[in-house]
Formats: C-alpha cells, sequence, structure tokens
C-alpha cells in the first residue's frame, strides 16, 4: 500500500544541504531529547552546521502520538509549521515499538511513504517503511528513498518463534533490498535505522551488501565484528548508559554498532545528491568512551564543533537519558542549482564600425545557486558554453555553490553591414542537476549610415537657391528636400537634422523653411521653403550650414549639408503703378480706377495718401520709364489719344474740388 504525501508550501527558501539523522528514541520523548536534537543542529561538521532535515525514528508509539510529540519540540524553538511528521503509522497496529519521521519542511517533501510487507511472527517483527523524500526547490531527479527499520533484537543463532533471530533479520533484509533493487541503479536510496546486528558478517547484513541495482555500501567502511570491539568504539551507539538507567533502557555502556546508515553507490559518487564524506557520525561519540556511559570520560568538545546553547556535559548527559541508543547523523550534499541569464543585453541595431570596430561585448552570467550554508552542501556544477550561428566557440567550466557568478562574453560583429543572428547556450550534465538548459537567441542589424543629399538620385551636399529678380512687394518662395539615400535595402540608417546654423550674409531677407526632425527612413526626404523678402530692394545672398546624423544608435555619425540662398529686389520706378517695372497705359488704368481713393494707394505716386492730378502728373512725367533705367534718360510722351482721356478726367476732378 502507498501513501502520497501532500506537499508542503514554504515561506521561504532555507539553506540546505541535507542533514539526515537516524534516532532509536525508545518511545519518548523525555525532556533531555530537545536538548540532544537542537545540539545536532548547532554542531559544525566539515564546515556545515544546520537543523535536521530528516529525523528517522525507531520505537515510536504512533505518529500522532510520540512522533507528533517531538515534532511539537521542534517546532516549539524553530517556529510553527518548520518540522511535520509522516503518516505512516507502520505494523503491527497494537506495537508500541514502530518507525517513524520527522522532516523540515523549509528543506524537504514528502512525496510518498509505503509500509514494507506485513509482519509476522516468524519473519520481520516491524513493518519497515520506505520514505520517499525530495529537497525543496528541486525536481524529481533530485528524489531520494529513505528506509526506516528496526530488526529483530537478539544473537543472530538465537531461537525465535520457530526459527533463528537471524532468519527473522535476513527475511527483512532481502525484503528491502527487493523493493530497492525494483527502482534500479539511479535511485538513491539510504537504508537506516536499529540493525539489532552484533557484525557485518551476518547473513542479513551481508545481503543488504551484496551486488545488485540497489546494493548497499557503508559509508565509513566500517565493517567486522563490532560487539565489545574497542576497534570501533566511535562507531557505537548503544548503551550510552551503563547503571542504574532508566526504565527500558539497555543497560552495560557503549559497546555495539547497532544503529547504521547504508548507501546505494549513487550516493557514494560525489555527483548530485551524494553523501559528504567525513560527516557520518555517533553524535556524542569521538571514542573515547567504551564500555561506560556516554558522559563517562568522554574527551569529546561540542563546544569546539560549534554547540553553543549547551555544554558538552549538558549534552552528553541528555543523551544519556533522552534514549538507550545514540544518534547516527550525516550530511548530504544537493545537486547543484545552475542559474544562467543573459546579463548585460545588446542593441539590436548598430551603425557600421559601431564600439571603434571592435564590435559589442555581450555576456552571460552563470551561477551554482544550491542553497547551502558552505560549498561543501552541494556537487559543483560542470557546465559548457557553446556559441553557435554567427558566434561560434565551446568551453567547459566548472561552478561552485557560494562561488558567485562567472561571466562569459562574446563579441557581436559591427564591422561589416548585414543582419546576424547566434545562439549563446549553456548547458549542464551533472547529475540531478536543476535548470540544466539555458539559451539565449541574440538577433542584430549593422547598419550603413544614413546618406542626406539634396537631391533623390545623387549625393548632393551643396545646394543654391536662386529667387532671380523680383519685384518689390512679390511673393518669392522655393521648395526644395533633403533625402536620405538609400545604401543597403532595409539596412541603412535613420537621419536626423540637429542643427540649423545661424547663417551668414543676409540672412535677415531669407527663411530656408526649415524644422530639425528625426529618424527620416532611408529613400524618403523631408520638405522645407524658402522664402525671400521682398520689402526692400537690393542684391541679397545667404548661406547655412545644416547638421545631420543617424538615427540614435551605437556608432551614429555625423554629416553637413549646406544650403545657399540669393535674390534680387528691383527699386521701384515712380508712375509704376501696377508694379510690373514699366511705367505705361496700365498704369493710368490704375490711377483712373483708384482717382481720389484714400484706402487703395496703389496710385499714390507722391505718398500723400490720396489719389489725385498730383499723381498724374507723376504718372505722365516717367512715362516709358523702366525698372532700373537711368534717371538721365529721357521718357517719351503718352499718346496723344491717351493724354486727351487723361485731361478728361484730371478736368472733372479740377472742377470737382472747384465747385467744393
Amino acid at each position: 500500500m502507498l501513501m502520497v504525501a501532500a506537499s508542503l508550501a514554504c515561506g521561504s527558501a532555507a539553506q540546505a544541504q541535507l542533514r539526515i539523522v537516524t534516532y532509536n528514541t525508545l518511545q519518548g520523548p523525555r525532556p533531555e531529547l530537545e536538548t540532544v536534537l537542537r545540539a545536532i543542529g548547532e554542531e559544525s561538521v566539515g564546515g556545515v552546521a544546520k537543523p535536521i532535515d530528516v529525523l528517522l525514528l525507531q520505537e515510536q508509539t504512533d505518529p500522532d502520538e510520540s512522533t507528533q510529540d517531538i515534532v511539537d519540540m521542534l517546532n516549539s524553538h524553530y517556529g510553527a509549521g518548520v518540522y511535520a511528521r509522516g503518516d505512516w503509522a507502520g505494523a503491527p497496529s497494537n506495537s508500541s515499538i514502530r518507525q517513524g519521521l520527522v522532516y523540515n519542511t523549509l528543506t524537504v517533501e514528502l512525496i510518498a511513504e509505503q509500509g514494507l510487507g506485513a509482519p509476522t511472527t516468524n519473519r520481520n517483527p516491524r513493518q519497515p517503511i520506505r520514505y520517499q523524500l525530495r529537497p525543496v526547490g528541486y525536481d524529481e531527479t533530485a528524489d531520494f528513498y529513505a528506509y526506516n527499520s528496526h530488526y529483530k533484537a537478539g544473537t543472530e543463532g538465537a531461537s525465535s518463534s520457530g526459527t533463528t533471530v537471524g532468519a527473522r533479520r535476513l527475511f527483512e533484509a532481502q525484503l528491502i533490498r527487493a523493493h530497492a533493487d525494483n527502482l534500479g541503479a539511479d535511485a538513491h536510496q539510504i537504508y537506516a535505522g536499529d540493525f539489532n546486528m552484533r557484525s557485518s558478517n551476518e547473513d542479513a547484513f551481508q545481503h543488504l551488501l551484496s551486488a545488485g541495482p540497489a546494493q548497499a555500501h557503508d559509508p565509513i567502511n566500517q565493517l567486522g565484528t563490532w560487539h565489545n570491539n574497542s576497534s570501533y568504539a566511535e562507531w557505537h551507539t548503544q548503551s550510552p548508559c551503563e547503571f542504574s538507567c532508566s526504565g527500558g533502557f539497555a543497560s552495560g555502556g557503549i559497546d555495539d554498532r547497532f544503529d547504521l546508515q547504508l548507501i546505494t553507490a549513487t550516493l557514494q559518487d560525489d555527483e548530485g545528491l551524494s553523501y559528504i564524506a567525513g560527516s557520518y557520525h555517533t553524535f556524542g561519540n569521538n571514542g573515547s568512551t567504551y564500555n561506560d556511559a556516554i558522559n563517562v570520560g568522554n574527551t569529546i568538545d561540542l563546544a569546539a564543533r560549534g554547540v553553543t546553547s549547551y555544554t558538552t556535559s549538558q549534552v552528553l548527559n541528555a543523551l544519556e537519558d533522552a534514549s538507550d541508543h545514540l544518534p547516527v547523523v550525516a550530511d548530504y550534499q544537493l545537486p547543484a542549482i545552475m542559474t544562467a541569464q543573459y546579463a548585460t543585453g545588446h542593441a539590436p541595431r548598430v551603425i557600421r564600425g559601431a564600439f571603434g570596430g571592435a564590435g559589442q561585448s555581450v555576456a552571460v552570467s552563470v551561477e551554482n545557486t544550491a542553497p547551502v550554508v558552505a560549498a561543501v552542501g552541494a556537487d559543483e556544477l560542470d557546465y559548457t558554453v557553446s556559441k553557435t550561428g554567427d558566434l561560434s566557440g565551446s568551453t567547459d567550466h566548472t561552478a561552485f555553490a557560494l562561488a558567485g557568478p562567472t561571466l562569459h562574453d562574446a563579441t557581436l560583429t559591427s564591422s561589416a553591414t548585414g543582419s546576424y543572428s547566434a545562439t549563446f547556450g549553456v548547458s549542464s550534465a551533472s547529475q540531478g542537476v536543476q535548470n540544466g538548459e539555458f539559451s539565449q537567441v541574440i538577433d542584430w542589424d549593422v547598419l550603413d549610415p544614413a546618406n542626406a543629399s539634396f537631391s533623390a538620385s545623387m549625393d548632393l551636399d551643396e545646394l543654391t537657391i536662386d529667387f532671380g529678380q523680383r519685384a518689390l512687394g512679390e511673393a518669392a518662395e522655393v521648395g526644395f528636400d533633403i533625402f536620405n539615400l538609400v545604401a543597403s535595402p532595409g539596412l541603412t540608417a535613420g537621419l536626423d537634422l540637429d542643427l540649423i546654423g545661424m547663417g551668414t550674409g543676409d540672412t535677415g531677407v531669407f527663411s530656408t523653411g526649415l524644422e530639425t526632425f528625426a529618424n527620416l527612413a532611408a529613400g524618403l526626404s523631408d520638405g522645407a521653403t524658402a522664402t525671400l523678402s521682398t520689402a526692400a530692394a537690393g542684391q541679397f545672398a545667404a548661406s547655412y550650414l545644416l547638421t545631420l546624423s543617424d538615427e540614435d544608435l551605437p556608432g551614429a555619425t555625423q554629416q553637413t549639408l549646406t544650403l545657399s540662398l540669393v535674390g534680387e529686389v528691383l527699386a521701384g520706378v515712380a508712375g509704376d503703378y501696377n508694379g510690373n517695372g514699366v511705367v505705361d497705359a496700365a498704369d493710368f488704368t490704375v490711377w483712373r480706377d483708384t482717382l481720389g481713393s484714400q484706402s487703395d494707394l496703389r496710385a499714390d505716386g507722391n505718398g500723400d495718401l490720396i489719389v489725385d492730378e498730383d499723381d498724374y502728373d507723376l504718372w505722365v512725367s516717367n512715362f516709358g520709364q523702366t525698372a532700373g533705367s537711368p534717371s538721365a534718360v529721357t521718357a517719351p510722351e503718352p499718346a496723344a489719344w491717351l493724354l486727351a482721356a487723361a485731361a478728361v478726367v484730371a478736368g472733372g476732378l479740377r472742377r470737382r474740388r472747384h465747385a467744393g
């Protein structure tokens, strides 16, 4: 039967290589247990000090009784909800010495729990439990399995329910190995618990060590006869009490290695999720105590190992009183987490020759972000950086946890016009690596500079506009265009008109009509109308320097155009009332039509603000004159008929004035 646990949501990711503990607490928990568990969490081993992540318990009454009491004990110190427990009660249901699980929800998820087989009187006395666990922040490739067992107690050859103790332990070992082998050689598996075996030569232990997909290995390779053998004193776990022990406690002092953590080869290869060499130890035991209570003659200095909440004596006394077993602690490294990102970004469009012609630099950062408290707590990240397309090259690298990001750069060409594309990739095949693939596509265009011109068909940088000769008051306008010539279709920069110079020369009578503009696309133009003021006569000329540049892109270049304006405004001729530069009969018509007017003063030749006979006399005296004619030239007389008509008009004007 399989029970699947709901994943617990965590408020924040904790730093967590895994500290895994197996501990037979002899029901309980007794008050001294809190001291032991907190001290384990403070102890520094190989630079790693952290609270327990997985606590595999033996001799539990029920998950919601003694195991829950331990959860409450831990949460009273570490915070509500930090620790949780498994729900599998195991069998037999009437037993008070079943297995249990407590785990840190900030660092581990319980994925599933499963009881193996059914206990019987002549086989395994208690049901071993397999827990499927997953480090927080990882996917199923980082899952591991912990088998929690409490083998039959007694010497191997002792009789037990029609068979032997050794045979019953062998059956349980075979049951566990069958399930473990079914998971395959790639599964990460831990065999932990109270083995109750006095020697690694026992058949049950040898079966665990036998060849196969889930072959067990002793992380410390301390195989042999452990019972009453001082050579293994450092690894002994029972009993921390020698005499006058609490009720139900085994006595006799430390002389047996009953409690162990064995691991499969996948946890011993130093790749991905793996045992950290040198971290396996019996907590509180440095081998200085043998066949004595744990607090007698023990030279261990827990303060030197980072335990600050309690003195060494307090911890050793707590170990003696908390249980008749000592906890076995081992740390496991986490798989690497690859965090790769495009660190710099790039300009997707640049002008040819940008960045001094060397091209623009881009970079990808790569970091091993496994959430650990020490670098040893995570696998190294082995990765390959590859560049393809319009970039090339491949290099191998290694990143350790807590080392920070490493930048890997590349250069995007800007020396030749064109459209470019490349892929900047990072990949890792490290065992169990998270986020092991990263790919950044980089597209960029290198543009020809814009080319400003006064002509659509040729590169014309100078333009002269000649207004010719214009009469006073005559409108004088000439249109022109600024073009952005196409160099490479689709790959020519836009054009900006940045500055229209103040100009030199007669700038007061000219206007260019120009306004600044931005990003004029190649092949298009911007039009303007230049004007000449004809308010005053004279010959005029002005010149303007126009400053233009490429659109606002890296490598933008600058260029100039020169606009010249010239023109002449002719001086007026007295009596030329229609402004055509000639005093002729048409001017008489204007005078006649406006005679007497004080508002339409086109024929007010003498400027006295009324059209009258004096203006007629002025017309007569200048008849035949043209603009620019020397004043000494004698003008011809108007024809007789014209004079006669004029006399009639003038005479009528005089009579009206006389009558008035």
